[in-house]
């Protein structure tokens, strides 16, 4: 017998990033578990951050440079990155681009 799905996206590559800003929208939240997705218009960038809880990164649109660690990677659409607890990370995205 399967579980119950607790939570659905169908399509998270369908997100459409914004026109202006940053916007981030909280997907799924449930004990040490926090899912958001991230959405970048044309020019935004994040600036350096650390996350109190291991983080893992999957973009969906563009190519953003994610540097972990003083290491630059190039992002593009499919990448996946798993980066440990309090690891200083910042993001530049390249152009409009949605990642969770």
């Amino acid at each position: 017998m399967n579980p119950p799905v607790t939570h659905l996206v169908e399509d998270l590559a369908a997100s459409v990033p914004p026109s202006t800003g940053i916007h981030s929208r909280t997907l799924h939240s449930a004990g040490d578990a926090k899912v958001i997705l991230f959405m970048f218009a044309d020019g935004e960038e994040l600036s350096e951050h650390a996350s109190s809880r291991p983080a893992l990164m999957q973009v969906l649109h563009g190519e953003p440079e994610v540097v972990v660690d003083g290491e630059p990677i190039a992002c593009r659409p499919g990448t996946w990155v798993s980066m440990p607890p309090e690891l200083p990370t910042p993001c530049v995205p390249a152009a409009p681009r949605s990642y969770s």
